[in-house]
């Protein structure tokens, strides 16, 4: 098990860990077509009214899309659900106060009004009287409560079915139609988010892992954390996640095959198992050393392929059958995948 650290919070208290690892989604959405608030057949002829710091605007457009509705009816669903229970938001009062100066709670500039129905516009007002405040900072007031009680996990809307953040992955995967920036999409529906695409590979597991990364804000953070598992490093545009996945992601599978007909051709040699392994190991090691003492790849290729000797015979007959280019094919069918599965 992981240890709970500032790059791992999502450890819940059991000990077990989210399904959708340590990035897991932290919004999710609700189905609110049986809301009481919503299939009330009342007109809507009792009009409410506050005013908004830049903020609290924010946290209402974040009500109104977790919620899926108008403004309006978010404003009528936070009325309606603190009405319930008045008492659960005395810990708010603080926020709503026309006094304030709670952080993003003041400069107070922005109107905001709506049509409710009679019994919504009688809670309002009680709510105010309970707590001794006036009816806009009441409104107020069902508005900052519910855009904090939304993001909590255990909290239920009445007659409400909650879209889980896995589902929601899920639903937006099959709605993306391949246009733009997929971290855009997603930032469409989780607004306030700062979502981050990563690509790794097997070898984190020894902690030689290669990993990028793309973020639309730069996370030295997440930099870091995967540098302990190998090399890390931002890309700048989204495409390139794609083609890391296969040139890093994939190749080394690429490389695992072509050494599974090397050791193939061994037997030819050697029966052991065992023994075939060990000079694997000792020839990939040999090309390791070549490669870190920073020769170019063509230099190195010449200092093995004497002219008109075995190795130049073998170099000339993979060119005549366009090795390279079946590689570069592959990788680009590889890329090509990769593209439909992030649509599909």
């Amino acid at each position: 098990m992981k240890n709970n650290n500032k790059f791992n919070k999502t450890i819940n208290p059991s000990g077990n860990e989210p399904p959708l690892g340590w990035w897991k989604f932290r919004k999710n959405r609700f189905i609110t077509i049986n809301h009481p608030a919503i299939t009330a057949k009342e007109k809507c002829a009792f009009k409410v009214e506050t005013i908004l710091s830049p903020q609290e605007k924010q946290i209402l457009e974040g009500i109104t899309r977790t919620l899926q509705t108008s403004k309006r009816d978010a404003v009528r669903i936070a009325i309606y659900e603190l009405g319930k229970d008045v008492f659960k938001a005395e810990n708010f009062l603080k926020y709503a106060d026309k006094k304030t100066k709670e952080r993003g709670h003041t400069s107070r500039s922005v109107e905001c009004s709506c049509r409710v129905i009679k019994t919504e516009k009688e809670s309002a007002k009680e709510i105010a009287k309970t707590f001794e405040i006036s009816e806009k900072e009441a409104v107020r007031l069902c508005i900052v409560w519910l855009g904090r009680k939304l993001n909590e996990i255990n909290f239920r809307l009445t007659k409400c079915k909650r879209i889980g953040q896995e589902q929601l992955a899920r639903e937006w995967s099959k709605e993306y139609d391949g246009s733009g920036s997929k971290l855009e999409k997603l930032k469409e529906l989780l607004p306030g988010v700062n979502i981050t695409r990563v690509m790794t590979n097997v070898g984190t597991r020894d902690n030689l892992g290669v990993t990028a990364i793309f973020s639309q804000k730069i996370n030295e953070d997440i930099v870091s954390l995967f540098n302990f598992l190998g090399k890390a490093f931002l890309v700048e545009n989204e495409d390139q996640i794609d083609l890391h996945t296969v040139l890093i992601g994939s190749g080394p599978a690429f490389f695992y095959d072509l050494l599974n007909e090397f050791e193939d051709k061994m037997e030819d040699i050697i029966d052991d198992k065992d023994m075939k392994r060990e000079i694997t190991i000792l020839f990939l090691t040999s090309i390791i050393s070549a490669i870190k003492s920073g020769e170019n790849l063509d230099t190195l290729v010449d200092s093995v392929a004497s002219k008109g000797g075995t190795t130049e015979a073998g170099l000339k007959f993979l060119r005549e059958k366009n090795f390279n280019s079946i590689f570069s094919e592959a990788v680009d069918k590889g890329v090509e995948r990769a593209k439909k599965l992030s649509m599909d």
